[in-house]
This record gives structure tokens, sequence and C-alpha cells, in this order.
């Protein structure tokens, strides 16, 4: 659970600095130490956004991983990459890797209540 609480507190750290990773997965995280020190990494599409800026558009991501709104070219923001990091967060606990998405209900409906 190290490896997580290393990973929530970079994207604090970016997010206070008003930059949105917009591509969590697990891809992108480096370990290093054998596994004791968890680096976030793939800025690429990351967006620094204004203070002004309340939302940015967004449908960039790895699929599996993006928020429901951002797939639908809806507003974006640091919310997008908490979606993301639950997504992690739940493949760590389970195990269980989520396949392709094809549509955001059916992976709703495979949560098990």
């Amino acid at each position: 659970m190290h490896i997580f609480v290393q990973i929530l507190l970079s994207l604090s750290y970016i997010h206070r600095n008003n930059i949105d990773h917009r591509d969590l997965k697990p891809l992108n995280i480096l370990l290093f130490l054998n596994g004791l020190i968890a680096k976030l990494a793939d800025f690429g599409l990351a967006k620094y956004i204004k203070s002004e800026q309340s939302h940015i558009t967004s449908g960039v991501g790895t699929q599996n991983y993006i928020a429901p709104e951002a797939l639908d070219g809806k507003h974006a923001h640091f919310k997008s990459d908490i979606f993301s990091l639950g997504i992690i967060l739940y493949q760590m606990l389970t195990f269980n890797i989520i396949e392709d998405i094809t549509s955001i209900d059916e992976e709703i409906e495979k949560i098990p209540s």
C-alpha cells in the first residue's frame, strides 16, 4: 500500500502546481529500489491549468483508465486523474486488470456491488 500512497502524494503535488497528468496508468508509474519508491512518469499528455481556467476539454489518455466525462469529450479536470487513480487502486487490491473498454456502461455493470 506504500506504493499507492507515494503515487497519491505525487499526484497531489502536481495538482497543487496546476498540472493535470491526463494519462495515469500502471505503465506510467516507475518503481525503484525493489519497489520501495514509486514515481510518476510520462507527462507527454499533461496540461498546465491556468488559475482562471476551471476545466479543460479532454479526450486524451489511455482508454482503460480515462474518466467517463473525458471519454465523452466533456469537461475534464483533476478529477479525471483521481478516477484513473481509483482504477489503479482497484487493480492493485483485486489483481484484476480491466480489459479494453468498449462502453463505460458495460464497465459500470461489471463492478461488483
